[in-house]
Order: structure tokens, then sequence, then C-alpha cells
């Protein structure tokens, strides 16, 4: 896709490895070696983390509070995260969210085949409001040599309504 016009955004600045929404209007006018010429319209950054190894004494800072996976999908070297959870929607309230290897519990609630992983939630005592949605992506790079020859990822975090869930992905049937 070639970015034929760049009118409405031609302040965003740029960033290695910076996962993006990208919202565009196709143009008639063809340029050589494109599929396609865009108007992009706005351009909306995805939250886009490492992997982190959660050693025992770091459990309490990232936090295990509520929160469901709606879905996940593969993208090349990116586990992505559609969730929800509950906020009070004040702008001061930030919420942390990272998919950790528990190394106080690694090899414990394994899928036989594939890797386990947690997706936890630090709501920083944020009152539960009204529900909220997002997308995170997680690089895959730090953990390659641990998912060498798995099935998938195993996926434990703590659900808004059922408690303690684990939800699996396959990487064969993951759409690239």
């Amino acid at each position: 896709m070639y970015p034929g016009d760049t009118t409405y955004v031609n302040n965003y600045p740029l960033t290695e490895g910076q996962r993006t929404f990208i919202y565009f209007d196709l143009l008639d006018e063809k340029v050589t070696g494109y599929d396609y010429n865009a108007k992009i319209r706005h351009i909306e950054d995805i939250l886009t983390k490492d992997i982190y190894s959660m050693p025992a004494e770091k459990a309490d800072s990232i936090g295990d509070d509520r929160i469901n996976i709606t879905n996940m999908w593969f993208t090349e070297n990116y586990l992505n995260i559609q969730y929800q959870l509950y906020h009070s929607n004040s702008t001061d309230k930030k919420h942390m969210l990272n998919l950790v290897v528990n190394e106080a519990s690694e090899g414990e609630n394994d899928k036989e085949g594939y890797f386990t992983l947690e997706f936890r939630q630090n709501a920083f005592n944020d009152e539960q409001i009204m529900p909220g949605t997002g997308l995170v992506s997680f690089k895959l790079d730090k953990i390659a040599g641990q998912i060498e020859g798995k099935k998938g990822l195993n996926i434990r975090f703590k659900s808004l309504y059922e408690g303690e869930r684990y939800q699996t992905i396959d990487f064969k049937n993951s759409p690239k």
C-alpha cells in the first residue's frame, strides 16, 4: 500500500517497531509497484511490549487483577491480545498489562505440548465502574527458544467473572 496522501497524519512520529492501526481511504490513482494507493486518515498506536520473566518476588508489583481475553491471534512474531477490563475512566488512573513467564510456577498448569504464560493486569486499585476494551501486542522473540517445538501457547488469566482460566492458541491455526 502506498501512502499517497498523508495530509491528516503529517506530524505522526515514526518509531521503529511500533505497531499501529491505520485508518485509510483508497485513492483511484494507481502507483507503479503497489497494489493500493491510500489516503491515510489516522494512525493509532497499539501498546507493544516484551514478554517479562517474572521472579516470585515481583509478583505483587506485576499484579493479577481481573481481565478477560476476548480474542487472540498471531501476526508474524507477535501475540495480539484483545481484552476487556473494568475501570473508573479517570485519566489519573493507569493500568499496567503484562504477559509473563512466571518463574515461581514455571511448569505448573502446563497443557501438554503448550508453553504457559500469564496475562496479568495491575489496576492499581482503580475503581471498577465501567467496562473498557483494548488491544496489546507482545513480542515473542525473547521466548523463541522456549516455544520452539510447541503446539502453541496456554495463557493463564484471572477472568472478570469466572476466576482463574486458561485459554490456548495454536501456532499453526492462527492467521499470520
